[in-house]
């Protein structure tokens, strides 16, 4: 058996189209876990209360894109070129916008063909 520890929640919806916001709180919160990144989203899923689906979807997706873009800037940060240095600067900070406001203008959780296998190992709940 099971623990029930161990066990996801059966409230839990596992397509993402299931998860729409509650309102426009749910659509802010999932705007800046993407924009302040890894932080904000930290904060908004564990203050997010387990009710709270699309925001802890969105803030367990941002802290797994945060911690990708942090290595990619580390890695670009060893070829200290200008041109690379901009690369590593604009291209995250391009990102973490249309992330936000994709985030702010969902009516459901979006996934990230990329990261959804690895944001679902780190977060059992995660749905899909």
């Amino acid at each position: 058996m099971i623990p029930s520890a161990a066990r996801p929640d059966q409230d839990q919806p596992s397509d993402p189209a299931d998860l729409p916001p509650l309102g426009e709180t749910d659509r802010v919160l999932a705007a800046l876990a993407y924009l302040f990144t890894p932080i904000a989203a930290w904060l908004v899923f564990l203050f997010a209360p387990r009710g709270q689906n699309f925001r802890r979807a969105h803030a367990q997706q941002a802290i797994v894109f945060g911690l990708v873009v942090l290595v990619f800037e580390v890695i670009l940060a060893v070829f200290d070129g200008r041109v690379v240095a901009a690369v590593a600067y604009l291209v995250p900070l391009a990102l973490h916008s249309l992330l936000a406001f994709r985030a702010y203008t969902a009516d459901a959780v979006f996934l990230l063909p990329a990261l959804a296998p690895l944001t679902r190992r780190l977060f059992p709940d995660f749905p899909g």
